[in-house]
């Protein structure tokens, strides 16, 4: 009876659980916000290159609808054939551009995946030392109805990234010093 009480009680063990906001814990960094700015910036940039060219595609047709009448049946054809071409032409940049393995995918991962890294190391080392058994980001898809605000450790963790953040600084300026 000793021994059932005992695996029961052992196996009932508090758990800790810890939560962040990943969102609060991102635009706290300034390299974050910088990288989302550059990322954006490149974006409207692409952008506004397609809107370029679907002005472009609907001028053409918009030309072709008023030419019709007065065009021969090959010309007409070899309008069309442009037209079909360009909205190729548009599709394929915006694959290129917005696609799984486009531009915008590989920036993101060359701009923000670092500091996304540094974060999570932060959560790692954190819920190690502090012996949490579960950290969730409650900014995510988790629901979460209800959170203490003690259990939230944020803070903490934007203090470990601010801290190594500070660290990389000292030691770039130790080496040009060098």
């Amino acid at each position: 009876m000793l021994l059932l009480v005992v695996s029961i009680t052992t196996a009932q063990k508090n758990q800790r659980i810890g939560y962040i906001d990943m969102e609060y814990i991102l635009e706290n960094v300034p390299e974050y916000l910088e990288a989302q700015n550059t990322l954006n910036a490149k974006v409207e940039k692409w952008r506004t290159k397609l809107d370029e060219q679907q002005r472009y595609i609907e001028t053409l047709k918009t030309d072709l609808a008023n030419e019709k009448g007065i065009l021969t049946q090959i010309l007409i054809e070899e309008k069309e054939e442009e037209i079909t071409l360009k909205q190729k032409e548009l599709r394929r940049l915006e694959f290129l551009y917005f696609g799984p393995k486009g531009d915008m995918y590989l920036l993101r991962k060359q701009l923000v995946k670092p500091i996304q890294d540094q974060v999570y190391n932060a959560i790692q080392s954190i819920a190690a030392r502090k012996k949490y058994d579960f950290v969730f980001d409650k900014s995510s898809d988790l629901v979460m109805l209800y959170s203490n605000k003690k259990y939230d450790i944020s803070e903490l963790i934007l203090a470990a990234v601010n801290k190594d953040r500070k660290a990389a600084i000292r030691k770039s300026r130790n080496k040009k010093r060098n």
